[in-house]
């Protein structure tokens, strides 16, 4: 069985993935199905929905994650 980890899609991946879960809803399709079809929970969909009626279509683009600075440099690595 494959692993449908969305934490491994690229950010080109993720974006698709987000823009069609928006539109699927959007067409009228209920948002339990979208969510089942696209292997993601509920609430992530809705998250999805959210940031679309806030921003619009670019607010569904991925974005690089955050997380800690590194404390060295690639000069100090060297």
């Amino acid at each position: 069985m494959r692993n449908n980890d969305a934490r491994r899609l690229t950010h080109g991946e993720l974006t698709e993935l987000r823009k069609r879960g928006v539109s699927a809803v959007q067409d009228g399709q209920p948002a339990t199905l979208v969510a089942k079809v696209l292997g993601v929970q509920k609430s992530t969909l809705f998250g999805w929905l959210a940031l679309y009626r806030r921003g619009g279509w670019d607010a569904l683009d991925a974005r690089k994650r955050g997380g800690r600075p590194p404390k060295l440099t690639a000069k100090m690595m060297e």
